[in-house]
């Protein structure tokens, strides 16, 4: 039987379409593998860049440590350029603002998660008595790594935890309000000699002698020796900073002794103490849940603290000092308290800059969407890298790192918390951080030998300045990814 020859004609288009089709897929599918390598060749360039951005942050607040021992906030550069190639593209390094302002969220403005009881964290805004007392059950059978494991706990979801909306408004939600890599070390701010900040402090099982009386008289005055001599002979010695400020009110000492005796004596041989609310930056919300203090004094410290001179702002005693909490009320809170951060956290946004379809509508209304700059400079393959930066040790560290690339955009659409998001792994990007030594502070104690003019830093315990002369390794109970040697 014969075809019809339009039939024949209908069977060949047919092959021909299908062909063409054929053909097309397999180009579409090698343009979209294509594409896909070079987005994801973007991001990974994005990544690299991010980290250097955190590396370079950390090497600014340590340069700056000094000047945070002395409650100074640290300032860090906003934006950087790591390269351009001949077609003008940037590789380009952002500090994104946090919600309440600046650059470096110093952690100690917040609560420890960790150690805060539940009492404190029952009075943070949106935490009722029966979730504070879920929250140390479960840190109780494991410390909490990061703010949002709090996710975990029954009664915390997205918007307790954020605040409400995308941006959320400054200190509505717990990450505003808590921490968990927040630690003190234990060294000076310098408050009775401002050569000895950044020293390892000295402690209250010292030994007293009429030499170390001496030398104390020689290096400071005689009240603050006859303070020292108070606290280091008493009998029982006290077990808490609040029990110093006791003993010496008693004495007729006033606020200005407090804060110098404080900084000089820690209560262990312990590298670190848990971290400790910082008067000079956290928030109302977060002084009110101090024992001692309430709402009314929490915002006479905030309003007071504007005010405070250099001298004034490293004593930890100066809200009694300017009159804003009572002596009582300040014994109860004094545990709780400090005058500086060692500890920040940063969110680093990097990118490529392409001048090619930089203010075209898609790219604007990309921008909006992930919350890029107000310059409207659009990155590709933006990635958003949040760093724990730790300064607390002559070594920094970086302490925590979470991919919050897509943050923004799963919270603005009603999903997770954007923990699903692929992880960072620091560790395989760079070489790893290095790791602190024991000593969380330059060596010498300060109580003090008298100096030899070529080293004005001895101090009574052992060569490396360990206080406790080598019977014991202090212990660095820090949390995060690198931890110092011998830490527990």
């Amino acid at each position: 039987m014969r075809l019809r020859p339009a039939f024949v004609i209908l069977t060949v288009l047919v092959v021909v379409v299908m062909a063409v089709l054929a053909a097309s897929t397999v180009v579409l599918r090698a343009d979209a593998r294509v594409a896909g390598f070079a987005g994801a060749q973007d991001r990974e360039q994005s990544r690299l860049l991010a980290w250097s951005g955190l590396r370079a942050a950390l090497a600014e607040l340590t340069a700056q440590r000094d000047t945070i021992l002395q409650g100074i906030e640290p300032e860090l550069t906003a934006s950087g350029v790591v390269y351009e190639d001949d077609a003008g593209r940037r590789g380009v390094v952002r500090l994104v603002e946090a919600r309440a302002g600046g650059r470096a969220e110093p952690l100690a403005g917040r609560l420890d998660l960790n150690h805060a009881t539940a009492e404190m964290l029952g009075a943070l805004p949106g935490i009722t008595p029966a979730l504070a007392q879920r929250i140390v059950a479960t840190r109780d059978a494991a410390p909490f790594q990061s703010v949002v494991e709090l996710l975990d706990v029954e009664g915390v979801d997205d918007e307790l935890l954020y605040g409400p909306g995308v941006e959320g408004d400054a200190g509505a939600g717990l990450v505003d309000h808590l921490a968990v890599h927040a630690f003190e070390p234990e060294v000076q701010s310098g408050v009775a000699s401002e050569s000895q900040r950044g020293r390892r402090r000295g402690v209250v099982g010292l030994e007293w002698s009429d030499e170390l009386r001496n030398r104390l008289t020689r290096r400071y005055d005689e009240e603050l020796a006859g303070a020292l001599e108070l606290v280091l002979t008493a009998d029982p010695r006290p077990e808490t900073r609040g029990a110093v400020v006791g003993l010496l009110a008693g004495a007729g000492l006033g606020p200005r002794t407090w804060g110098a005796v404080l900084d000089l004596l820690a209560l262990t041989e312990d590298l670190y103490a848990p971290a400790r609310v910082d008067l000079l930056t956290a928030p109302e919300a977060v002084l009110a849940a101090v024992p001692g203090l309430d709402a009314e004094s929490a915002s006479a410290i905030v309003s007071a603290r504007e005010r405070l001179g250099d001298e004034d702002r490293v004593n930890v005693a100066w809200p009694v000092e300017q009159g804003v909490v009572e002596a009582s009320a300040f014994e109860q809170a004094v545990d709780w308290l400090t005058t500086r951060s060692l500890q920040y956290r940063v969110v680093v946004e990097a990118g490529v800059l392409d001048p090619v379809g930089a203010d075209e509508p898609a790219a604007v209304a990309r921008d909006q969407l992930l919350g890029l700059a107000d310059d409207g400079d659009a990155l590709a393959g933006r990635v958003l890298l949040e760093g724990v930066i730790d300064v607390g040790s002559v070594e920094p560290r970086i302490a925590y790192v979470r991919d919050v690339t897509w943050l923004e955009v799963v919270r603005s659409t009603g999903g997770a918390d954007g923990e699903d998001a692929p992880a960072f792994d620091a560790a395989a990007e760079a070489e790893e951080a290095p790791e602190a030594p024991v000593d969380a502070g330059r060596p010498g104690d300060e109580m003090p030998e008298e100096p030899e003019p070529d080293d004005a830093a001895a101090g009574p315990g052992d060569e490396t300045g360990d206080p406790s002369g080598g019977e014991r390794a202090p212990r660095d109970p820090r949390v995060g990814r690198w931890r110092a040697v011998g830490g527990a």
